[in-house]
């Protein structure tokens, strides 16, 4: 009744011996994911697993068995019958653990992304301005931004990386004269979106808020050298700008951009954090 037969052996630890009815060791060898006995019992047995031999074979960088994965495709909508707080916690370790692009490749393919995160799934194929983006379209670029991640990064820091263009297919333009592609208000939008999506998988309000005011504000930072001493203190002020500056800097990785502003807004902010607060009269 375990799930994947790598997780399927028993140690007694009076004698020292490794009890392995399922093949558990062989498959540990060969980096497979292999559900024990028939897969679609298994699955129905606790959907949840669905995820899980997704997290598993993204962390490991495993296969997932022919039978296994079919299985998996075929029963990705029982994902729904989980609840939110235990997708939340199995999607917080697939962004987190490691493998995060091939975790986000394995769950498109089986369905399971549609099934669990449909406005991340709708940003597959939404073509970006080139000179902005070479690398491709709106679901690649946050691939690319999670590659650089540190293995242990703040957890809501993946969540904005993952969220922060989720408004640019509802606001794709293109402009007539020119052919250019747009995303006018995809900021301001994509943080309302932000709100419902993790509202829906019952974060708590305060990463909530973090993660909503850092892709509220993520294009700002990009307009950093042209502003006044003024609007950066503001910027500087505000709670989630440590998490919103690594974010820009993720975001200029992910698309081969140069750290300049980057650069400067960690110089600038040292020197504000490190200056005597003012006493109001």
């Amino acid at each position: 009744r375990r799930d994947f037969t790598i997780n399927g052996m028993f140690y007694d630890p009076l004698s020292g011996d490794l009890v392995d009815y399922v093949g558990g060791q062989r498959d540990l060898a060969a980096g497979v994911i292999r559900a024990i006995g028939d897969p679609a019992a298994r699955f129905a047995e606790d959907y949840l697993r669905l995820l899980r031999a997704v997290r598993f074979a993204a962390r490991l960088n495993f296969a997932i068995e022919p039978e296994t994965f079919f299985a998996l495709c075929a029963h990705a909508e029982g994902i729904a019958a989980i609840s939110t707080e235990r997708i939340c916690v199995e999607l917080t370790l697939l962004l987190t653990e490691g493998g995060v692009v091939r975790g986000l490749q394995l769950l498109d393919e089986s369905g399971l992304l549609q099934a669990v995160l449909p406005e991340v799934a709708a940003m597959r194929g939404v073509e970006q301005p080139p000179q902005f983006h070479p690398e491709g379209d709106v679901f690649t670029h946050p691939q690319n931004m999670l590659v650089h991640m540190d293995s242990d990064t703040e957890p809501m820091l993946s969540w904005a990386v993952l969220l922060h263009d989720i408004a640019k297919p509802s606001t794709q333009s293109h402009d007539p004269e020119t052919g250019r592609i747009r995303f006018i208000g995809h900021d301001s939008v994509g943080a309302q979106m932000a709100r419902r999506i993790m509202r829906r998988l019952r974060f708590p309000k305060r990463d909530i808020d973090t993660v909503v005011e850092s892709i509220r504000h993520h294009m700002q930072l990009w307009s950093a050298l042209a502003m006044r001493k003024g609007t950066l203190r503001k910027m500087f002020q505000r709670s989630a700008f440590p998490l919103g500056l690594e974010l820009h800097r993720l975001d200029c990785l992910g698309s081969g951009r140069s750290l300049e502003t980057f650069e400067f807004l960690k110089r600038e902010y040292s020197e504000w954090k490190n200056c005597p607060e003012l006493i109001k009269p």
